[in-house]
């Protein structure tokens, strides 16, 4: 009887953290409009200073184009930000230990949580180098 109690009592147990540990669809930034008057150049500027703040590490793709990379723990991220001088977009290019499901569009939530952070630190910088003009 006591074994049967204790095995139910892991079972919800179970349950509920894996309930909390389930796949999210994958967060991608597209065309975010840039209020402020930048050049296409301070838009990267302000990509990759963003990027560096949050952990990211960020290089030109090709033009109009950032790659950014992110290494936490066993895990990896890639993206690509396509830029203009009027919006930016990002996109999930691939992932390791992120448990990304192609087919179903989904990914582990760590990574949309990773990526709205660096889209709130771009948006910052953007702010940021428009008032210093």
């Amino acid at each position: 009887m006591k074994s049967n109690v204790r095995l139910s009592i892991l079972g919800i147990i179970l349950s509920i953290v894996f309930v909390g540990c389930g796949a999210s669809s994958i967060y991608n930034v597209m065309k975010s409009e840039i209020k402020q008057k930048v050049s296409k150049d301070k838009v990267f500027a302000a990509i990759k200073k963003a990027g560096y703040s949050k952990g990211w590490v960020v290089e030109k793709a090709k033009a109009g184009v950032a790659k950014a990379v992110l290494h936490y723990e066993n895990s990896k991220a890639v993206v690509e930000i396509p830029h203009t001088s009027n919006s930016f977009s990002i996109n999930h290019v691939s992932s390791v230990n992120l448990d990304h499901n192609k087919k179903e569009g989904t990914i582990h939530p760590k990574y949309n949580k990773w990526v709205q952070k660096l889209e709130k630190a771009i948006n910052h910088e953007l702010k940021s180098i428009a008032n210093k003009k």
